[in-house]
């Protein structure tokens, strides 16, 4: 017997004294039958004696109750159940709690249902317009007429700008040359382009495009889209738009892109509180009712270029205050129901890699399949 069984043994044949009454109560709910230690517990039918566990079969016991087939390797309440009405050690709870935890199968396969690990970290908000751009693709669609399949998106980081392009195939040449055009050479080069990693963002003609105009390039995580927030936010309202326009066979949906996008930019950002287009032209734009019966004289906002130009870089610097306030808020927000985990050099951990097996039933598949690598 361990420490533990053989001291309340001794104390229960007359062998040594209990130091004191709280130990003497305790002895009442220990007995001696046929040289096994026994401990009262409670349950639902009435109280029962049940054997004390010594420290060296505690693992066996543990195995028996969560490992085996007949105990399904369920989770804490159900393994503690069905083990504190058949045994008892000291720290029984924590034990089972601790096994279930780092239990290896249980971690291959279930999902964790403990707070989602890391807190918000928001994308500092940059100085100027199109300094910091993410671009992505959007599809498929259904083809078109003008034989376009694809959406290529980039949003700026500061005005929420958003230039959009239709493709047919969503392939390298063609984002690189949406790059040049539609980024580049309209609005001049970004100091960052942020992209996922897909193949057509990592090939060698986009890297040459950025490497002439000396943009850095940075991408997301793997399997983190959320990395490019902003953009992929863009992707819902487009859906959004694109849906309340488009013929029932959904083939229209390039002819109707312009539009939309135009009305994306002419919006006001919550964010922001301006709209993009404002931000990035220093100027609302003009629309049909505003050049026919809503017209009004105009009148100059600023009597020389520098007044406009101050006031429209105090909108910016408004913007960008607000967008960092906001992004404060929504990490408080976010934190709260976040964990913070922390890896270490030689940590073993546990790499979720979403790869699909041919000819295996995904329901009953391991969500983490692999081995433990060291952080």
């Amino acid at each position: 017997a361990d420490t533990y069984c053989r001291t309340i043994i001794d104390r229960l044949t007359g062998s040594s004294r209990a130091p004191n009454s709280r130990l003497r109560r305790q002895l009442t709910r220990f007995k001696l039958h046929d040289g096994t230690l026994l401990r009262q517990t409670y349950h639902p039918l009435g109280s029962r004696w049940v054997p004390v566990i010594p420290r060296s079969l505690r693992l066996q016991v543990l195995e028996a109750f969560h490992d085996d087939p007949t105990a399904g390797h369920l989770g804490f309440h159900k393994t503690y159940d069905r083990i504190k009405t058949r045994c008892f050690w000291p720290g029984l709870s924590t034990s089972v709690s601790r096994y279930v935890t780092s239990c290896s199968s249980c971690q291959h396969r279930k999902r964790s249902t403990s707070l989602p690990a890391g807190p918000l970290q928001p994308l500092p908000c940059p100085s100027a317009p199109f300094e910091f751009v993410g671009i992505d693709l959007y599809g498929p669609l259904p083809l078109t007429a003008a034989g376009h399949r694809w959406i290529v998106t980039a949003v700026d980081h500061l005005t929420r700008y958003a230039e959009t392009a239709a493709l047919p195939t969503g392939a390298a040449s063609e984002v690189a040359d949406f790059v040049l055009r539609a980024i580049i050479l309209r609005h001049g080069a970004p100091r960052v382009l942020l992209s996922d990693r897909g193949k057509t963002f990592l090939s060698r003609v986009l890297a040459e495009v950025l490497q002439a105009s000396d943009t850095i390039h940075k991408t997301t995580s793997a399997y983190h889209p959320q990395t490019n927030g902003l953009t992929e936010r863009f992707h819902r309202t487009l859906s959004d738009m694109i849906s309340m326009y488009v013929q029932p066979d959904h083939k229209n949906w390039d002819t109707i892109l312009p539009f939309v996008t135009f009305a994306y930019n002419t919006a006001i950002q919550r964010t922001t509180s301006y709209s993009p287009f404002f931000l990035v032209y220093g100027r609302a734009p003009s629309f049909v009712l505003d050049t026919s019966f809503l017209s009004t004289p105009s009148v100059p906002s600023a009597s020389l270029p520098e007044e406009f130009a101050a006031r429209v870089n105090h909108c910016r610097t408004i913007a960008r205050a607000n967008t960092s306030t906001i992004q404060a808020q929504r990490k408080v927000r976010c934190d709260a129901t976040r964990r913070v985990v922390s890896f270490y050099p030689g940590d073993e951990v546990l790499l979720w890699t979403p790869v699909r097996t041919p000819g295996l039933c995904e329901k009953i598949h391991s969500q983490i399949p692999g081995s433990l690598h060291r952080a």
